[in-house]
């Protein structure tokens, strides 16, 4: 089963478009692993997604917390293996991810 949503992608600096993305559900129990920065950002991901998520789902949301760099270092070091589902990074971070095939391009 897949559901459709809408997601904000920054395509340059300054410069960003909507897109509609197939999601694939999670099974109920499944968890799924965000790394994301810190602080308010991660409260308020959880208020403004996961809760919602979750509710929809019967998954859990777990972070990962750590900058840009710490999370491309995390995606070097565990290749295919990563700890997390999806990351928040920079968008400068995100262009060596792809560069890399780290990252699934967009």
């Amino acid at each position: 089963m897949s559901e459709q949503a809408r997601a904000f992608w920054v395509v340059e600096p300054g410069c960003g478009e909507l897109r509609a993305e197939e999601l694939a559900l999670p099974a109920s129990g499944e968890e799924l692993v965000v790394a994301t920065f810190g602080g308010t950002f991660v409260d308020n991901s959880k208020k403004c997604h996961a809760t919602a998520f979750e509710k929809a789902t019967g998954a859990t949301v777990k972070y990962v917390l750590g900058s840009s760099v710490q999370t491309m270092a995390k995606l070097r070091a565990a290749g295919a293996r990563a700890e997390f589902d999806v990351a928040y990074m920079d968008s400068q971070i995100v262009k060596q991810a792809k560069a890399a095939r780290m990252a699934q391009p967009q």
